[in-house]
């Protein structure tokens, strides 16, 4: 089996293994917020609750921008259900434009980066599911973290081939 078809099976199995984790963590964000929002109105708390299940950390303001702050990356929650969408589907393009165009050098190119940009927000989640005492949503997140990273080197391998290839040729 070719070395691209090897990249195009570690980019759907990452995707596909991502969008399980994303969906678990949802149902378990939704199992256990429910019982967090109970509390924290009976109490009188603002309603402040983060839909990715973080916990409200005290009634002043400070606390609770602070909170709300924390989960973002550069102004964007990394957990949002847009934002998982956006890149599941943008890996499927990318995999399809290297299983249906293999002869262009963009698609490896934005490969490489965007799995190695996928595997470096993987292990961002792997360490926020051990914090959060998550020991199956961080295995969940280390597997799709070593999906993303070999197909990073597997694209770039092939980078550096295809680049050999055309300084022989030329």
């Amino acid at each position: 089996m070719g070395r691209r078809k090897v990249l195009v099976g570690l980019i759907i199995a990452a995707t596909a293994l991502f969008a399980v984790a994303f969906v678990v963590e949802r149902s378990h964000a939704e199992v256990h917020g429910t019982n967090e929002d109970t509390s924290h109105s009976e109490s009188g708390a603002e309603s402040t609750h983060e839909e990715t299940g973080g916990s409200l950390e005290g009634d002043t303001g400070a606390n609770t921008s602070s909170a709300s702050d924390e989960g973002t990356i550069l102004g964007v929650n990394p957990e949002s259900t847009a934002l998982a969408t956006v890149a599941a589907a943008g890996s499927l393009l990318l995999a399809a434009g290297l299983w249906f165009r293999p002869a262009w050098r963009w698609p490896l190119m934005i490969t490489a980066l965007g799995m190695s940009l996928f595997t470096v927000l993987d292990v961002r989640e792997v360490l926020h599911q051990l914090d959060e005492s998550r020991t199956s949503l961080a295995l969940l997140a280390t597997l799709v973290a070593a999906l993303h990273l070999s197909a990073a080197a597997v694209a770039a391998t092939l980078l550096a081939r295809r680049g050999d290839v055309e300084s022989i040729s030329a």
